[in-house]
This record gives C-alpha cells, structure tokens and sequence, in this order.
C-alpha cells in the first residue's frame, strides 16, 4: 500500500480535512462539467426528494387511506428505484448518459407534479413508480459522469461534495413541511415538481457540455 507523504522528520503529513473539502469545492468550482453536475445534484435533491417525506400528508389528507396504504406508497417508490437499477445497468457503457441525466431530472419533475394533482389512490401508486425511477436514475447517473470526469487526483475530494448535495434537503423539506401545514401538500409537492422541470430544461437548453457527456 502507498505510504502517506512524510515531512523532512519523517513525521506523516496529516491533511486537514477542511483543506480537503476546500480543494473539492476549488475543483468543482474550477471545472465547468463538475459545476454543472453538482448543481443539477443539488436541483434534484432539493426539489425531487421532498415528495418521499410528504407522503404521509397525502395519504392522510389528499388520498384519505391508512398506514397500510401509505406503506403501498413508499413500496411503489421502491419498485420504481430497483427498475431505475435495472433499466441503467441493462444499458451497459452507454454513450449518451448526460443527455439522459437530463431526461431523467425532467421526467421527476413531470412525475411529482403529476403525484401532486392526483387525488385517486391507484393513480398515485402508479405515478409514484415513474418518480422512484428517475430518483435512481438521476442519482446514479450523476455519481457516474463525476467520478468519470473529475481529476484523479482530487476524485475523492469531489465525490465527497457530492454527497454532501444530499443535506440540500435539510433546507427544502423543512420550509416545504411548515408550508404544507398552511396550503396543503399537493400545492407544495406541484411547486416542487415544477422548479425541478423548469430547472431541467433549462439545464437541457443552456448546457450543451451536459448533453455531450458519455
């Protein structure tokens, strides 16, 4: 194994790990493709996922069904994350993943709006296996074209402030949770979906260096 660096004493050099992180961020910050793939994590996170915490309010006050229900829900989720993993490694070494990153980030918002303005049970159920889908999709994707695109030597550096997009939740769902409390879920969940679609296409229509990525 490779030894850490050792200064002129032969004492080994411990990095701080907020040099760490600020390396990651120059990295990314420096690097148009690491900048966009961040900031499309960052739109996914913050707007796609608060739909799986505010499942509760639907199943309660929107689709009026039981604990029992609302575990069908989250089990559709599910189906539909376990089919985004199959459908992308069927792919194999697929050349054209950051165009359908994109498609992945416009097919949630379509999804959430459309769980947001459904107010049938079984319809919910199957609009929730789309949305799981492109979650999986999304996420995966993203982590592959990041570490497939960032420097060698900074790669765990830059992985590590992409996991750190997923705390953009912390700073959505808590607002959207209180809000809900005043207009209801489904106005909250539509305006989600629709930040997530309007920032997809808008990724789609000025970033053609995303659209390029293999």
């Amino acid at each position: 194994p490779k030894l850490p660096p050792t200064d002129r004493a032969g004492a080994p050099i411990r990095s701080s790990i907020w040099r760490d992180a600020g390396e990651g961020f120059r990295s990314i910050k420096s690097n148009t493709t690491l900048s966009l793939l961040i900031a499309a994590a960052i739109l996914s996170n913050g707007f796609g996922a608060p739909v799986n915490f505010l499942l509760p309010f639907f199943a309660e006050d929107v689709l009026h069904i039981g604990p029992e229900g609302l575990g069908f829900l989250t089990s559709s989720a599910g189906v539909g994350s376990v089919l985004g993993l199959a459908f992308l490694a069927s792919l194999g070494n697929y050349q054209h993943k950051g165009a359908l990153l994109l498609a992945a980030i416009i097919g949630l918002g379509v999804g959430v709006v459309l769980f947001g303005l459904s107010t049938i049970y079984w319809l919910s159920l199957a609009l929730l296996v789309p949305v799981g889908f492109a979650q999986t999709s999304q996420m995966v994707l993203t982590n592959t074209l990041l570490l497939a695109n960032a420097p060698e030597q900074v790669r765990g550096r830059v992985m590590s402030v992409f996991q750190m997009t997923g705390s953009t939740l912390s700073f959505t769902i808590v607002p959207m949770g209180a809000l809900t409390l005043l207009v209801g879920a489904p106005v909250i969940v539509q305006f989600a979906g629709g930040a997530l679609l309007t920032g997809g296409v808008l990724l789609t229509a000025a970033t053609p260096v995303l659209r390029r990525l293999r």
